[in-house]
């Protein structure tokens, strides 16, 4: 049954959730959470809090009287300690706070393909083993299965690498000469900015309509890819020549190949189905920049 009047909860307010609240509030009210009050104001937002979820008293100023809520925070450093207070702590206030709540459709829970172990250039997807070797990848895995635990209705995603936008890092390496073309293998799983807005605003469109959302997504574009090759085109594209070494390090994410056949068959039509048309809009702003 679709929903009159809907009210949406965004807790964290960072990149993707500064471009998808203007596009939420076409069809329903706003609030976010958020640390920072430096995070500049937004006319889309209805109400801003602010607070450290990892806190319960933040929650005291929350009401409950939501229909969605999409869960999307970024530790501020990057180690475990960190990933616990927002992943775990800051899930299981929430969590608590919710649980109570007489209008709650569903909570949308932003994750990473960092929980999967995978090394050996295989295919992943939502029915793939998860046991994430490093401590991010660990710390996610058991705040999903929190999440699934609390029999609050919810749905996982599971983005992998996050490009486009202001990430111009690998750009810079590669026009810094900073990298280089490997003999060996190295799988890159990535999905534009732009499609983790505009999948995550697809999920709650449907979720408004009353259709059905599977309990867990993997979000990824069309195209896994050797990372050499991004580079090589990243570098073509700049005129840089890159050299080419034989003695690289192994990737900290390892090596497999994420499926998104899930994330077709919802109905979403990627905007960017592989790193060539996101880079190449990138660049031109880059050139332009």
């Amino acid at each position: 049954m679709a929903i009159s009047s809907p009210k949406i909860l965004l807790i964290g307010y960072g990149k993707l959730m500064q471009k998808l609240a203007p596009r939420l509030a076409e069809h329903m009210q706003v609030d976010s959470v958020r640390r920072s009050q430096s995070v500049p104001g937004a006319p889309c937002i209805h109400a801003a809090y602010y607070g450290d979820v990892s806190m319960p008293g933040t929650f005291t100023q929350l009401p409950t009287h939501y229909d969605f809520i999409v869960f999307c925070l970024s530790p501020g450093e990057r180690n475990e300690r960190a990933y616990r207070k927002v992943f775990i702590d800051g899930l299981r206030h929430t969590l608590s706070h919710f649980s109570v709540s007489k209008t709650l459709q569903r909570i949308i829970f932003v994750s990473s393909t960092s929980v999967y172990h995978q090394d050996d250039s295989s295919w992943i997807d939502e029915n793939s083993p998860a046991q994430a070797h490093s401590f991010a990848g660990r710390v996610l895995r058991e705040a999903e299965d929190s999440l699934q635990l609390s029999h609050l209705p919810a749905t996982i995603v599971r983005f992998s690498g996050i490009y486009g936008g202001n990430r111009q890092h690998l750009i810079s390496q590669v026009q810094n000469r900073q990298v280089a073309i490997s003999t060996t293998l190295r799988l890159s799983n990535r999905i534009h900015e732009d499609d983790c807005v505009g999948f995550l605003e697809h999920l709650l469109r449907r979720a408004l309509a009353g259709d059905y959302l599977p309990p867990l997504f993997l979000a990824s574009d069309d195209c896994p890819v050797d990372l050499s090759e991004v580079y090589q085109f990243i570098a073509d594209k700049i005129n840089v020549s890159l050299a080419t070494s034989e003695a690289l390090p192994t990737r900290r994410t390892g090596n497999k190949r994420c499926s998104n056949k899930r994330l077709h068959a919802s109905g979403y039509a990627l905007q960017y189905p592989s790193f060539k048309e996101g880079y190449e809009a990138m660049l031109q702003n880059y050139a332009e920049g």
